[in-house]
């Protein structure tokens, strides 16, 4: 049984980016503050549009998260990940990745998310996978650990190309293999999980004390990133799992809302919605034995 209280939080993206323009890092968190919120995910993934000011930009943002009283546990670092086999697109990105890394150190984020190497076994070797995500993830957690970051790296969204081709990088005991070489940590992601067909509470389990976040969002087997209890996940068995592993940390609601323009009260609503099932799962957690 989860005895400590759970906070509920959400990316910036969610007052981010929008058809019609977006929110500042900063106006974001002012958003969110006045929506409810308490904690923020910190969304790091346009870190490389920042200008050459991005740390006085981040550093406002952190200074502004601390006058409102809004925590930043943790940050997602950029995840638009190339094609693998693109080497000068992907030493582009570790270089983003590897800004992120100091701008969760420069705004005191513990916490960074990273994806890993995704790859379909009709591509790969489940050995060569495994070889290539520890060669591109071990110079980014090694500078994570020299600036006092914990990476957690995060189970990918199955696209199944076919019923027998599996992507490298969806299943918990695939995830718990790198953190455990690297010694780093694990983020679930339920939606991801949910596109790949698995059992919540098995997979969770298998996390054990790895698990240093949950990503939280529903789908119909695509990855919609819907509010919780709007879609087809077992958000029961979900629970299970957490109570299994005693999880305590933050639950962060990945709630999609790029779709959303900048001039209603979409976002609001859709925030009260995400507090409204952020309840209900607590309630779950703190009653599940």
């Amino acid at each position: 049984m989860i005895a400590k209280p759970l906070t509920p939080c959400v990316p910036t993206r969610f007052y981010g980016w929008c058809p019609d323009g977006r929110y500042s890092l900063s106006a974001s968190l002012q958003n969110l503050h006045d929506c409810g919120f308490t904690a923020a995910d910190v969304s790091l993934e346009n870190i490389s549009l920042l200008d050459d000011a991005w740390q006085s930009v981040l550093y406002a943002a952190a200074s502004r998260a601390k006058a409102l009283g809004i925590a930043l546990p943790v940050c997602h670092l950029p995840f638009y990940m190339p094609s693998p086999d693109d080497k000068v697109a992907m030493k582009r990105f570790a270089q983003e990745q590897s800004r992120g890394i100091e701008a969760a150190a420069l705004m005191g984020i513990p916490l960074a998310v990273i994806h890993p190497v995704a790859r379909h076994s009709s591509r790969t070797s489940k050995q060569d996978w495994f070889a290539e995500n520890i060669a591109y993830l071990t110079p980014l957690c090694e500078k994570a650990k020299k600036l006092g970051v914990t990476l957690a790296v995060e189970n990918m969204a199955s696209t199944k190309e076919s019923e027998h081709d599996h992507l490298y990088g969806c299943r918990a005991v695939e995830i718990v293999a790198i953190a455990k070489k690297l010694g780093i940590k694990t983020c679930w992601d339920t939606g991801h999980a949910h596109t790949a067909g698995l059992a919540q509470s098995h997979e969770i389990e298998l996390l054990g004390n790895t698990l240093a976040l949950v990503h939280l969002h529903d789908n119909d087997g695509s990855d919609a990133h819907l509010v919780p209890l709007t879609g087809q996940i077992d958000w029961a068995d979900v629970a299970r799992g957490l109570s299994a592993v005693g999880y305590e940390g933050v639950l962060d609601f990945e709630t999609k809302t790029s779709h959303l323009c900048m001039y209603d009260n979409a976002r609001e609503q859709l925030a009260a919605d995400t507090l409204g099932a952020a309840r209900t799962l607590v309630r779950m957690l703190q009653t599940n034995k």
